[in-house]
């Protein structure tokens, strides 16, 4: 019985070494997957990260009122949701087009009404921007529905011209 008790204990240990060997094996593979599958998500990540960044420049920069665009960031919250940033500069002539169509015929820049023609344009022009940036936001939403939170900063505009530089002011 010894004999047999011996070759009983014997392949119980081989088949339990084998078990260990299988396990092992099973680990050391999971593990080679889940590090292969983390290093196609981050590269599929960091390809979507561009491609919203793509969309939204192309959205932003379609816009009449836009002249260019920033310092543009965009930040991954959930695969789901993304916050998207950036400084655009204004059309200065798209503005002014904007505020000649809505005031001109309506206020003089003669007399005592100046004051009052001057709040007036100025309502007008940033009244125009809140809109332009809702208006942008509306769009970015439409083409990237995953953009959770915009922030448009207006940034200072290129070129500012004198009096001397602008012909209708000379």
């Amino acid at each position: 019985m010894d004999g047999n008790q011996n070759a009983s204990d014997l392949k119980a240990a081989i088949d339990q070494a084998r078990s260990l060997a299988r396990e092992q094996v099973a680990a050391v593979y999971q593990l080679h997957i889940d590090r292969v599958r983390e290093e196609l998500e981050s590269g599929w990540r960091e390809r979507l990260d561009e491609i919203f960044e793509e969309r939204f420049i192309d959205v932003v920069l379609k816009h009449p009122s836009v002249r260019s665009i920033r310092d543009v960031k965009t930040r991954e919250l959930t695969p789901e949701a993304y916050i998207l940033k950036a400084e655009i500069t204004f059309d200065n002539d798209y503005v002014a087009d904007v505020v000649n169509r809505s005031s001109l015929d309506k206020i003089s820049f003669d007399g005592p009404k100046r004051d009052h023609a001057m709040r007036r344009m100025t309502a007008l022009v940033t009244d125009l921007i809140a809109t332009e940036i809702a208006a942008l936001e509306k769009e970015i939403r439409a083409v990237i529905p995953q953009a959770k939170h915009i922030d448009i900063e207006v940034a200072h505009p290129d070129v500012i011209p004198t009096d001397e530089e602008d012909e209708m002011l000379a």
